[in-house]
C-alpha cells in the first residue's frame, strides 16, 4: 500500500521532455497562470515507456568496454562541450543524451574497429542538474548518503516531481502548508498546491522539475508574528508565531517555565511606540486555571518576560531591554546561501551585483549583532541584583 501510494505521489504520468514547448507546459497554477517548460532544462526525456535522465557537462560516467579481448573500464567527466574522451574514439558527443544513447553511439563506433564490441555505460555521479528547496521543511539532521537533508541545492538525478524533492530534502515540517507552495523558474514564479498529490491523487501541480527551479514551501509560522520570549523560560529567543499567536502558544513554544518563574507577573511590552511602549501584566497562572482573559493576543514585535520573584522593578526591566525596544523590527531566521543567492527571513533575493552582495553580508551582521545582545539581555535577565 505504501509503495503504491508513493507511486501515486511521485510517478504520475510521464510528460516527454522534449514535447514540453517552452511557451506553456501544459499545467497551470494556482491562479490559472501556464507554467511554462524550457526543454534545455528538462532533466529526463522518455524512451519508450521509461523516462531517462539527460545528460549534461560534470556528470560523471563509468564506462566499461569489451572489445571481444580486453575489458577496460574508463571513469569520465562530461566536458563544459558537452563531449567524453574515450580510448580509440578520441571525442564522443553526448549533447542531451542519454545513457541508452551514448551506449549505442559508442557501440555503433566501435563496431568499426572490433567484431563483437559490448559497451556498459553508468552515472556515477549527477552535477549537471539541480534544484533548490527552502521553507517549511524539517531541520537539517538526517544524511541521505553524502548530502544532508533539509532546507538546499540537491542534484536531480532524473524525473524528479516538487512533492518528491521535498520528501528529499526530509519531508515538510508539521507547520508546513503545501497547498501554498511557490515554485520560482527562471525570472517567473507561481503557485502550487500539493495538497491535491496526497489527498486526492491529483497530480495537476506535483510536477517534474527543471534544472535551476527553486521551490519554497509557506509554513503557518512563518514570520507572521515575530517574538521575543526571555527571562525564566526553557528554550528562550526570538520565535515565529502565527498572526493570531496568544500568551499560551508562546508558552508552549518555549517548553514552558523554569523552576524560578513567576508565572503570574508576565510582562509583556509593546513596542507601538518604542521611546513610550506599552506594557501589560499577564497572570499564566489565572489562565491554567481558565480565565482566558489573561490568554492575551501577541503581536508582532512583541517582547515577553517571564520574571523572577526578585526582579519587582519595572524601569530597572525596561532598561535592561532597552537595547531591543528600540530596534526597528526583529529577526529570527539567520541568512544562508540559496542558489544564485542568499535567503534572508524567508524571502529569496537573487544576488546579482556587489551592492546586493553587500547587503546580503550586513543583514547576516545584523541578526550576528540581535542575537548577540538578546543573549546578554537574557543573561542578565536571569541574574540576580546585588
Amino acid at each position: 500500500m505504501l509503495t503504491l501510494l508513493l507511486v501515486t505521489l511521485f510517478s504520475f504520468s510521464p510528460i516527454q521532455a522534449q514535447s514540453l514547448p517552452f511557451e506553456q507546459s501544459g499545467a497551470v497554477d494556482l491562479g490559472g497562470v501556464p507554467i511554462h517548460s524550457s526543454p534545455q532544462n528538462a532533466t529526463y526525456t522518455m524512451v519508450g515507456s521509461t523516462p531517462e535522465y539527460v545528460l549534461g557537462p560534470g556528470d560523471q560516467l563509468k564506462i566499461v568496454v569489451n572489445d571481444g579481448t580486453d575489458i577496460e573500464e574508463t571513469l569520465v567527466r562530461i566536458l563544459p562541450d558537452s563531449t567524453i574522451s574515450l580510448p580509440v574514439l578520441a571525442l564522443v558527443s553526448v549533447a542531451g543524451s542519454t545513457v541508452s544513447e551514448v551506449t549505442k553511439q559508442i557501440l555503433d563506433e566501435l563496431a568499426l574497429y572490433f567484431r563483437t564490441p559490448s559497451v556498459q555505460v553508468v552515472i556515477e555521479k549527477h552535477v549537471s542538474k539541480s534544484a533548490a528547496v527552502f521553507g517549511a521543511l524539517n531541520p537539517r539532521t538526517a544524511t541521505i548518503g553524502a548530502q544532508s537533508s533539509g532546507p538546499g541545492t540537491y542534484a536531480l538525478t532524473g524525473r524528479t516531481t516538487a512533492l518528491g524533492l521535498i520528501f528529499i530534502a526530509g519531508g515538510p515540517s508539521p507547520d508546513a502548508r503545501l497547498d501554498q507552495v511557490t515554485l520560482t523558474r527562471g525570472a517567473r514564479s507561481y503557485s502550487l498546491d500539493l495538497l491535491r498529490a496526497t489527498r486526492s491523487g491529483d497530480n495537476s501541480h506535483n510536477i517534474p522539475l527543471e534544472h535551476g527551479d527553486i521551490l519554497q514551501v509557506s509554513g503557518t509560522q512563518q514570520a507572521d508574528s515575530r517574538i521575543a520570549i526571555l527571562g525564566e523560560v526553557r528554550n528562550p529567543g526570538v520565535k515565529n508565531l502565527s498572526s493570531q499567536a496568544n500568551m499560551l502558544e508562546a508558552i508552549a513554544e518555549v517548553t514552558g517555565f523554569t523552576e524560578d518563574a513567576s508565572a503570574n507577573r508576565i510582562r509583556v511590552i509593546r513596542r507601538t511606540d518604542p521611546t513610550n511602549p506599552t506594557i501589560l501584566t499577564v497572570n499564566a497562572e489565572r489562565i491554567m486555571k481558565g480565565d482566558l482573559s489573561q490568554n492575551v493576543r501577541l503581536h508582532d514585535g512583541d517582547i515577553v518576560v517571564v520574571p523572577r520573584d526578585w526582579l519587582t522593578d519595572l524601569g530597572d526591566l525596561l532598561d535592561q531591554l532597552q537595547p531591543i525596544i528600540s530596534w526597528n523590527g526583529l529577526i529570527t531566521t539567520e541568512p544562508f546561501m540559496s542558489v544564485g543567492g542568499y535567503t534572508i527571513n524567508d524571502e529569496s533575493t537573487t544576488i546579482t551585483t556587489p551592492e546586493e552582495a553587500a547587503a546580503a553580508t550586513s543583514a547576516l551582521q545584523d541578526f550576528t549583532a540581535q542575537q548577540a545582545i538578546i543573549n546578554k539581555v537574557q543573561q542578565n535577565l536571569r541574574t540576580p541584583r546585588k
